[in-house]
C-alpha cells in the first residue's frame, strides 16, 4: 500500500452517507527504482502527538 491522503467533509448529523464517488484523479510513472516502506497507520488531524514509523513485520 502506497501513501494515502486523508479528507474529511462536514456531513450534518441527521444524514446518512450511502455512497462515495472519486470523480477525478490522476496518475503518473516515475521512473527509476524506489524503495516502498509499508503503509503507516493514519494519525487523527486533531492528534498534537508525533507518531514515528512503525517497523514492519
Amino acid at each position: 500500500m502506497l501513501s494515502t491522503k486523508s479528507i474529511f467533509v462536514a456531513i450534518p448529523s441527521h444524514a446518512t452517507v450511502k455512497s462515495i464517488e472519486v470523480v477525478k484523479y490522476s496518475k503518473k510513472l516515475l521512473s527509476g527504482n524506489y524503495t516502498i516502506l509499508s503503509a503507516q497507520p493514519p494519525v487523527p488531524a486533531m492528534s498534537h502527538t508525533l507518531q514515528g514509523h512503525v517497523q514492519q513485520g
